[in-house]
């Protein structure tokens, strides 16, 4: 249940705030409630990914894109994720998720996730991340175009590019 209210709650306060480019970081802040924990009285590691699709809810919705996917019947798929974890999350930490978008190719989108605790990133993850309409790929060009976004990508780090050439020797 927590869940559903965060994620209202979330699109309730991500309609109020700035918006953002799709390169601009988006920054939301929490704190790990009971049911997020597993038994060893840390954040459990599959709820990791449903934080991060918090994140990357704010910056969809505000980029604009939550609009534009809902009037062209669009969504997204995440096709990989890479977690490093450096430190737990406990009960009741404040923290907060960092979500960048880091470049894209013409199929997929990059992205980025940071968990901060006070000064300390306690976790990152790296996504890949599709949209789709229907069983059809919406290209990254087309997204970026009808968003008024006419940018190149941004160089995509080194040890990211390194992630990506690995899933896609693995294929």
């Amino acid at each position: 249940m927590s869940l559903y209210f965060r994620f209202f709650w979330l699109i309730f306060l991500a309609k109020r705030r700035t918006s953002l480019s799709p390169t601009d970081t988006s920054l939301i802040k929490m704190r790990v409630l009971p049911n997020d924990l597993d038994l060893n009285m840390h954040v459990n590691n599959g709820r990791y990914g449903t934080f991060m699709d918090l994140g990357r809810m704010d910056l969809i919705v505000r980029t604009g894109l939550l609009k534009l996917m809902r009037e062209r019947s669009w969504f997204p798929v995440v096709a990989d994720l890479h977690l490093r974890f450096l430190r737990p999350l406990t009960l009741w930490q404040n923290f907060q998720l960092e979500t960048q978008l880091l470049g894209w190719d013409e199929r997929w989108f990059y992205f980025q996730q940071r968990f901060i605790s006070g000064e300390k990133v306690c976790t990152v993850g790296l996504i890949k991340v599709q949209i789709r309409h229907g069983r059809k790929r919406v290209d990254t060009e087309k997204v970026l175009e009808e968003l008024d976004y006419e940018m190149s990508s941004p160089e995509i780090p080194k040890s990211v590019q390194q992630w990506i050439n690995a899933i896609d020797n693995h294929l």
